[in-house]
């Protein structure tokens, strides 16, 4: 408990100092009330960009994060106390002096005692801290080019290194959960200083208390985090001097926690621009904030991944790590969930039922369309404004905790719009909604909120990992890799596991190129679909050839082309493939070998919705005596159709045939163990089959053919050794 409370304890002091420093150099007055609130916030981005540093030289150490940690402190005593004080701003109403601490604090220990259990939440214990464990294993930053979460930024997710490095999981969480406990106070700053104490006291219950909000800032997510920095810059912004640092770094900082916060950079941009557009120092000073912040994260990623902005818009970026068919596919899954038949479901299932769209916000927010009668007041422009443009990201992923950035801004527009005499009930009657035994009447029952305490295992008078073996079925598959498995093993799982709580690397299918092409060779074997039991021929009097080019020529499906072998044929036979020839393609070039490697269960595909122009291309180093070319091919792409063009020595391109015939070839043999095969080469050792997975009764019933051995079971899961 110690370990987890210094943890937590020395990664927000860290932040608060270097707030302090920040705060006092840059001469910002601030309340007494106000001044420990936004040394947090604008404290964080800068210690984001310090343990950037340290990973990005790798020298993550439990020593250097105490070095760091005391130097901070240092600084925070020497530097850190020459801001200007300002006046209290207007003071709360007696009713609110006693009922806001009242709300406020069962729900705090509420939220404590689930940060300090062990963190069993679905993202914060595979790939949050995932990630982080990966980075303090190895001192500093390693790639993931098997994981397309880990090539996001992490600019809140790295300040769990350091409480990961002394208290492990459940530190982190402690980290996440003491911004959730800041947010309502935050919020009722910002409303003093407006001028609307009571607004800004219920706002930040209301939002606090919303069990999809409680759960997330009680886990080692960022979404808590990030409405916490977005309520710091609207806090700025409503002031009236121009403040363009702070503004920059917070906005750089949004954008480094999420990329959907990237709306924070122009919002922002716009508060100081509107401020004094002539104040063109402002602007470049805001302007360098945010780049100082942001620039690190697409620096990395451009070097690691050749894509900044990985890992996405793989169309502009092209890189071999990512496909453009998983982003075309994710962005249309993330856009509707499954379970949704009509946009008219969505305002009861995000604020009651909860279930489809992974957690609930709490029905007073069904009164949200009232919050447009704030219109009225300056401040409550201010904040639709806010909720409007921080919530247009989510139109890209309906989940609601990808609301909690916007929830802020929504409920002090609803506080404002409602007569104060009527917030005091509402806050109570949200309170009593959302305590757990409670939403366990109304919500969904898969939807995502706390549901139980385990003070026992949270103040550690039960031993966290017995008490996870009893409990979490996800943990016990991560515990049956780590003892069934060697050191440096690595394990192919069909869905992410709690990767934070074993030390052997897991690769998931579809999560990044090479996961898309393990699924492919798994499930080629078990699919005559996907086999290539189509031979296309090219016939075309001889002729001497520099290069030959097959061209897509139809578009509009979602078929992928692919090509499993591309053999070039002359009147001897048909041609080996020497180190001279040079393949290309216009798309996914990096898979090209597959289809010169004589194997049957390897493909070049695409990766990519057809385009009428698409094309692989062979160069021969020397003119060739060519009569024909074949593509061996499967029949999941029934739209494809194919012309063949060839180019001499000198000239251009010229048609050689319009159309092949087509024929059919016998299936191959000895798939399933050609598949493990190229999967070993990919570097893994085993793999781990769920009953009810795609084909895991064949996995079962025929080891021998695929080449693989039981190496131990929990539950409903298998995992096997590849022989």
């Amino acid at each position: 408990m110690l370990s987890v409370l210094f943890g937590a304890l020395i990664t927000l002091a860290s932040a608060w100092c270097c707030g302090r420093v920040l705060a006092a150099r840059l001469g910002i007055g601030f309340a007494r009330g106000e001044r420990p609130l936004y040394a947090l916030v604008l404290g964080a981005p800068v210690l984001s960009l310090l343990l950037f540093a340290m990973s990005a030289l790798r020298i993550v150490y439990d020593g250097s994060l105490l070095a760091l940690g005391a130097l901070l402190a240092l600084a925070a005593w020497r530097w850190g106390g020459g801001a200007p004080r300002e006046d209290d701003p207007a003071p709360l109403p007696r009713l609110w002096r006693w009922l806001f601490p009242a709300v406020w604090l069962p729900f705090a220990i509420i939220a404590a005692l689930h940060a300090l259990a062990p963190e069993m939440s679905p993202d914060g214990s595979s790939y949050h801290l995932g990630v982080v464990a990966r980075f303090y294993r190895a001192h500093g930053f390693t790639p993931f080019p098997h994981l397309m979460y880990g090539q996001m930024p992490q600019g809140f997710d790295i300040l769990y290194l350091m409480a990961f490095a002394f208290g492990r999981h459940s530190a982190a969480a402690l980290v996440h959960c003491g911004f959730l406990l800041v947010l309502p106070w935050l919020a009722l700053r910002i409303g003093q200083r407006a001028g609307h104490p009571v607004a800004g006291a219920a706002a930040g219950l209301l939002v606090m208390l919303s069990p999809v909000v409680m759960i997330d800032g009680a886990s080692a997510y960022n979404d808590a985090a990030l409405a916490v920095v977005l309520l710091g810059a609207f806090g700025l912004a409503i002031r009236r001097e121009n403040l363009a640092v702070p503004l920059g770094l917070l906005a750089g900082y949004a954008f480094s926690i999420k990329y959907t916060a990237f709306v924070a950079v122009f919002w922002c941009f716009f508060v100081v621009f509107v401020k004094d557009w002539r104040a063109w120092r402002a602007l470049a000073a805001y302007c360098a904030a945010a780049v100082a912040v942001i620039a690190p994260w697409l620096v990395r990623n451009a070097l690691t991944y050749g894509n900044p902005v990985a890992p996405f818009y793989s169309k502009w970026f092209p890189n071999p790590y990512m496909h453009e068919s998983f982003e075309q596919d994710y962005r249309e899954w993330m856009r509707w969930y499954d379970g949704l038949e009509h946009v008219s479901q969505l305002p009861w299932a995000l604020t009651v039922d909860g279930s489809v769209l992974g957690g609930l916000l709490g029905p007073v927010f069904l009164l949200a369309p009232l919050s447009l009668l704030a219109l009225r007041h300056p401040l409550g422009r201010r904040a639709l404004l806010a909720a409007a443009v921080f919530a247009l990201p989510y139109a890209a992923n309906v989940g609601t905790r990808f609301l909690i950035p916007a929830l802020p801004f929504l409920a002090f527009a609803l506080a404002l719009a409602l007569p104060a005499r009527a917030l005091p009930a509402l806050v109570i009657l949200h309170a009593l909604l959302s305590l757990p035994p409670v939403v366990d009447r109304y919500a969904g029952e898969h939807a995502w909120r706390i549901k139980d305490l385990h003070p026992r295992a949270a103040l550690r008078l039960e031993e966290p990992i017995k008490f996870m073996a009893r409990e979490w079925p996800p943990y016990r598959r991560a515990a049956l890799i780590e003892r069934a498995t060697a050191r440096g093993a690595v394990v192919l799982v069909s869905s992410p596991i709690p990767e934070s709580y074993t030390s052997r690397e897991t690769r998931a299918l579809y999560l990044s190129a090479q996961g898309d092409r393990l699924a492919d060779l798994l499930v080629m074997p078990l699919m005559q679909v996907r086999q290539p039991l189509h031979r296309f021929r090219f016939d075309f009097p001889e002729q001497q050839l520099r290069a030959v080019r097959v061209i897509q020529t139809e578009g509009a499906s979602k078929d992928i082309w692919s090509i499993g072998e591309l053999n070039v044929h002359s009147g001897s036979g048909t041609l080996a493939r020497s180190g001279e020839w040079r393949l290309r393609a216009s798309a996914f070039p990096w898979d090209l070998p597959f289809a010169f490697d004589r194997s049957s269960v390897t493909r070049w595909r695409a990766w990519r919705r057809p385009a009428p122009g698409d094309w692989i291309e062979v160069d021969f180093g020397s003119p060739r005596a060519i009569t024909a070319v074949t593509l061996d091919m499967s029949a999941d792409q029934w739209t494809v159709r194919m012309r063949l063009e060839g180019r001499a020595e000198k000239g251009d391109w010229q048609l050689l045939s319009a159309e092949p015939v087509r024929s059919e070839r016998p299936p191959p043999l000895g798939l399933r163990r050609m598949a493990v095969e190229e999967i070993k080469r990919a570097g893994v050792t085993h793999l781990m089959v769920v009953e009810g997975d795609f084909g895991w009764e064949d996995f079962r019933d025929h080891e021998d053919l695929w080449g693989i051995r039981e190496a131990g079971r929990v539950d409903n899961v298998r995992l096997y050794r590849l022989e």
